[in-house]
């Protein structure tokens, strides 16, 4: 466990919660958290011209290696929609939940997407969109939705809006 190519004044190998470092980590939890293997983002990031194997991958993942190339992390950001900070920037108040938290906000600026590209659509056009997210969740291997009831009478008193968009809650 006490590697001597982990150096423990490193801040990236100041995680008193785990034991491993903090790149290895987050890294690992943002695999787990979108259900992607070594294989499948190696792939995908030397398709898009960052050559990377999936046996680094495994590496970074298990503290095993630490010292990725900007490019390589630049990359990795990216295709989890993080910024590069992430993978180093402070947490001296982390919490198992952060990596959830920070995917919780991403989901719901993507879902925030998806709402006002759907804004002004007929009703049969957004039960369409409805069907297919349903279809992706599907193939995914993701649980289904239940349907919420239409608002039509209540669009101003949407319990899932924000506070700060609607003061009245």
């Amino acid at each position: 466990m006490n590697d001597p190519r982990n150096h423990s004044s490193n801040s990236d190998h100041d995680d008193a919660h785990s034991g491993r470092g903090r790149l290895a980590r987050r890294l690992d939890a943002l695999f787990v958290n979108q259900g992607v293997s070594n294989s499948k983002v190696a792939d995908d990031l030397t398709n898009a011209g960052v050559k990377v194997s999936h046996g680094y991958l495994s590496l970074l993942r298990r503290d095993q290696r630490d010292d990725p190339s900007y490019r390589l992390l630049q990359a990795l950001a990216d295709y989890f929609g993080v910024t590069t900070e992430y993978f180093s920037g402070p947490d001296p108040d982390y919490q198992d939940n952060e990596v959830a938290a920070v995917m919780e906000i991403a989901n719901a600026e993507r879902v925030r997407a998806i709402a006002h590209h759907a804004s002004g659509l007929s009703p049969e056009s957004v039960e369409l969109i409805q069907l297919m997210i349903a279809k992706a969740r599907a193939a995914e291997g993701l649980p289904p939705i239940e349907a919420k009831a239409p608002r039509s009478e209540n669009a101003g008193n949407d319990p899932d809006v924000s506070s700060s968009e609607n003061p009245a809650t």
